[in-house]
């Protein structure tokens, strides 16, 4: 029993190897809203290290200008940069120069005299669909007037006396963040966030997972508190595996902590981890001692940016491959067709905070009602048409790529017998079907997970659920994903207790559409299996065992 079950973890230890993928990682820096000139200063330098020449534009991914935060009745407002377009275009055109991306940050600093920061401020952006839209439209003005390349969202909750009250307000945000990815995603912009380093506060170690599929990086603010002997690999266990490459661990920029060097703390990052570094703050300066002389630390050096370099370019075999890594709405050019492959997750709106960017019709003379809710979409067929198929819930202008692999995903269920047809296809004719699937729609929410090769390149692709039910049927919908690559990226943040796994993989031998290959290995929350060639992976709640 030891050996067979022996052979069973080597097999999958070597799946895990041959699965994972070698992602670049992100680097991410803050410029605060003070201090300007030291900030505009640090990023020209350069030092040589090892007889070349290396500066922060060799380290970064992503430069935050921390200028915009919400009023307090939930407008947008802005500090004194925020309002000096000289300012953001000289950073703006800076980033395209030296290849560093711009990113539009807003947060909320305390009140004057206070020291919490203004946690009611962000509360009165994120807690409406209408206030999240609004102010989602304001921050897109601004990002298109200077054509900033995204978003990086620093809403911290640090409420007195009681830190863990931020958790009620998870969902709430993770809605705004949706709202926030669908209008930067459209625009081919990304999303990042900051976040705590432990289980307090909010964002916390417990949101990690709930957001790793919205957002395409994250940082975490432990800077000096934190380093690698014990606090680095606590953040890592909280960071779910399909997003390793996304996470950025907060360092400070000072000459040693923790007991360590900032070398040895960045070397530990570089060589034993698959993430970035999210450095506070880009002025590269010491204010421990005197806040009026700050003085020089290590990041005022060639080294430095040598090991940040090796730290973003980590398996890189080109230097395009980090740009079509390193964020899910980045791009790189296929060598098949000039349309842009998409990363990351493509679907829109995909766990229903209302229907924006869905179609749901009738067919065939039914009628319907819908309704969402944190559940999902929920259709009801009030009356069956002249013909079985009732209803279609679809989503339009998706992208394709010739010879690509693409995951699509789903957790759906039906209230009573019903057939459902789901598909991904050409959105207009002749409604070729890349992946299509019939299946009789579970009493319970079921995940299903498929994996196809693209056979032509479009940006006119759909996915598509048409069920067939009678009359009182209602069809439940929870979360769709679309994305490329093998891994699936279905939202997990709301784990079903008693549901079952049905995956397969289109053109695999040997196991079919049915069981696993392999039983599930548990990894901390997560469960891992093979099914047809391809990893799964999903939260323990979602797992049931082959039978």
């Amino acid at each position: 029993m030891k050996t067979s079950f022996g052979k069973i973890l080597g097999a999958l230890a070597v799946v895990f190897a041959l699965a994972a993928p070698s992602f670049a990682a992100i680097n991410i820096s803050w410029v605060p809203p003070y201090g300007y000139s030291a900030s505009q200063s640090a990023v020209q330098n350069s030092w040589t290290y090892n007889g070349k020449s290396w500066g922060v534009k060799d380290g970064l991914t992503y430069l935050n200008l921390q200028w915009w935060k919400p009023a307090d009745d939930g407008t947008l407002s802005s500090e004194s940069y925020g309002r000096d377009s000289t300012k953001i275009k000289w950073f703006v055109n800076w980033g395209k120069t030296n290849g560093v991306k711009i990113l539009f940050c807003l947060y909320n600093p305390p009140k004057s005299g206070e020291h919490d920061w203004n946690w009611a401020a962000a509360r009165q952006v994120i807690q409406s669909s209408s206030k999240r839209v609004a102010f989602a439209k304001s921050v897109m003005e601004v990002v298109d007037r200077y054509n900033l390349d995204g978003v990086d969202v620093d809403f911290e909750c640090n409420e007195d006396p009681d830190p863990e009250a931020c958790n009620a307000d998870s969902t709430d945000y993770r809605k705004f963040m949706q709202v926030m990815r669908d209008s930067l995603h459209k625009r081919n912009k990304v999303l990042t966030y900051a976040a705590f380093a432990d289980e307090w506060n909010g964002p916390n170690t417990a949101w990690y997972g709930k957001l790793d599929t919205i957002v395409d990086a994250w940082a975490s603010m432990g800077y000096d508190d934190d380093g690698y002997e014990k606090q680095y690999p606590e953040q890592l266990s909280a960071v779910p595996n399909r997003s390793k490459h996304k996470f950025a661990i907060g360092v400070p920029t000072l000459d040693s902590w923790k007991g360590h060097t900032a070398g040895e703390q960045l070397r530990w990052i570089r060589d034993s981890t698959q993430v970035g570094i999210a450095i506070w703050d880009i002025r590269l300066l010491d204010f421990t001692d005197d806040d009026n002389n700050p003085a020089p630390t290590f990041w005022n050096s060639g080294e430095a940016w040598y090991v940040a370099n090796g730290i973003r370019e980590r398996g890189n075999s080109s230097s395009s491959s980090s740009s079509s890594s390193s964020s899910s709405s980045s791009s790189s050019s296929s060598s098949s067709s000039s349309v842009a492959i998409v990363n990351g997750e493509q679907v829109l709106n995909n766990t229903f905070d209302g229907t924006d960017h869905w179609n749901v019709r009738v067919k065939n003379g039914s009628t319907l009602s819908t309704t969402t809710d944190e559940s999902g979409i929920h259709v009801t067929i009030d009356a069956a048409g002249t013909a079985a198929l009732a209803i279609s819930v679809n989503q339009h202008d998706l992208t394709l790529v010739a010879g690509e692999t693409y995951t699509f995903a789903f957790r759906m269920s039906a209230s009573q017998d019903a057939s459902v047809l789901a598909v991904v296809g050409l959105g207009s004719s002749p409604y070729t079907q890349y992946s299509s699937h019939t299946i009789d729609a579970p009493g319970e929410l079921t995940v299903y997970t498929y994996t196809f090769t693209a056979t032509e390149t479009t940006t006119d692709a759909r996915v598509v659920f048409e069920v067939s039910a009678d009359a009182g049927t209602t069809f439940n919908l929870q979360a769709v994903s679309l994305a490329r690559g093998s891994a699936s990226l279905l939202p997990d943040w709301n784990p079903i207790s008693s549901s079952s796994v049905s995956s397969s993989s289109e053109g695999s031998t040997g196991i079919g559409d049915k069981a696993f290959a392999l039983p599930g290995f548990r990894a901390g929350a997560t469960v891992y299996g093979i099914t047809g060639k391809a990893l799964l992976a999903l939260p323990a709640q979602e797992w049931s065992s082959a039978e």
